[in-house]
């Protein structure tokens, strides 16, 4: 033990040097390929799952190196089993994938009624074609409620009179379009009245006097519903005759009680004096305010001889121009003191007399011809004739 590891040079140990060595001493580096000499490395050597793919030749895996039943789906690629790698009748029924044997597998009339399981030809099955089972195929009483698809069973598939009420669970009310439900189906107090449609209960359907007092709706009496003169004094409750309900016009006199109109009844101007109200010859003096008869109210040539009190009528009261001939009866000539008097040739030409009753002048006849006696407060001048007496 006198040679330590710092007394020996590198390099120093040689292969001649070294007479053994244990493999534990060989801690780093690797032992190259050519190192190893050949069918050295064993199986017990080659540690597990230390041959990878890389590391096995091609074609070097022969059918002797396969263990049996080493050769599990997953190792086989897609597609490598063919036809010729099967042997005769190897294929049995636990190796095929169910519903792999598909249509175009199966030969023309290879299955045959022994190959047809018990139950296995069933009503939803696409393997049976459409239309094709027909009435001779179906067992009498075959078809039971199971197999009936809802809502298969339409109309024309009933005969008439087939639905019987045992039949029948329940039934919309609007499947019923035709025919009527006698009286007697319905049953006492059933229709209420959300039953009974607006307008349908009409007045042949209504029992004499079954509309009491309590089944009328407040206001719903309305005036097209009350018969003529069927409101009777007793129905009106008293006061119940407002204004508003008295019709204009309405009142007429036989409706109005002797002495009822006192003053306060009466509008201020309400008497008027062209109103038919008012009869004939009943308005008398004490009626009438001092003054109040107007020129207005006067009547055209009411005022008669008679009207007309005695020296009431003076000058004052006269218009001028107003007493026309035609309003003179007759007159005293002691009431003509002045003016002139005068008179008018029939043609209208020019006056044939005037007597100036102020100056006590006066004409007659007409100058228009030179033929007058005309004197005029000096002189009585004579024209165009002779002046003439006579015993008239």
């Amino acid at each position: 033990a006198a040679i330590t590891n710092a007394k020996i040079g590198n390099l120093a140990v040689d292969d001649a040097k070294i007479a053994n060595v244990n493999a534990a001493k060989i801690n780093a580096g690797y032992i190259s390929a050519d190192r190893i000499a050949s069918n050295t490395i064993t199986s017990a050597k080659i540690a597990a799952g230390a041959i990878t793919a890389d590391k096995i030749a091609s074609n070097a895996i022969t059918s002797a190196k396969i263990a049996a039943g080493a050769v599990t789906a997953d190792k086989l690629n897609a597609n490598a089993v063919t036809a010729d790698k099967i042997a005769t009748n190897a294929i049995t029924a636990d190796k095929i994938l169910a519903n792999a044997v598909t249509s175009d597998k199966i030969a023309a009339n290879a299955i045959t009624a022994a190959k047809i399981g018990t139950n296995q030809i069933i009503t939803n099955s696409a393997n049976i074609a459409t239309g094709v089972i027909e009435t001779a195929h179906i067992k009498d009483a075959a078809i039971e409620t199971a197999k009936i698809k809802d809502a298969a069973v339409t109309n024309a598939k009933i005969a008439n009179l087939a639905v019987d009420d045992a039949k029948i669970a329940n039934l919309d009310a609007a499947k019923i379009t035709s025919g009527y439900i006698d009286a007697d189906r319905i049953d006492a107090n059933t229709i209420t009245s959300a039953k009974i449609a607006a307008g349908a209960i009409t007045a042949d359907k209504i029992v004499s006097n079954a509309i009491t007092s309590e089944k009328i709706a407040a206001n719903a009496v309305t005036t097209d519903k009350l018969n003529a003169n069927a409101v009777t004094a007793d129905k009106i409750a008293t006061n119940a005759i407002t204004a508003d309900k008295i019709l204009a016009n309405a009142v007429t006199s036989d409706k109005i009680a002797a002495s009822a109109i006192t003053a306060e009844k009466i509008g201020t101007n309400q008497i008027i004096t062209n109103s038919a109200n008012i009869a004939t010859g009943v308005i008398e003096t004490a009626h009438i305010k001092d003054a109040a008869i107007s020129s207005a109210k006067i009547k055209d040539a009411a005022i008669t001889n008679a009207k007309i009190g005695t020296a009431a009528v003076d000058t004052a009261n006269i218009a001028d121009l107003a007493v026309t001939n035609a309003k003179i009866n007759d007159v005293n000539a002691e009431k003509i003191t002045a003016g002139t008097i005068s008179s008018v040739a029939k043609d209208g030409t020019e006056p044939v007399s005037m007597y100036n009753l102020d100056t006590g002048t006066f004409k007659v006849g007409k100058k228009s011809i030179n033929k007058y006696i005309e004197y005029n407060g000096t002189d009585l001048i004579i024209k165009g004739g002779v002046l003439e007496a006579t015993n008239a």
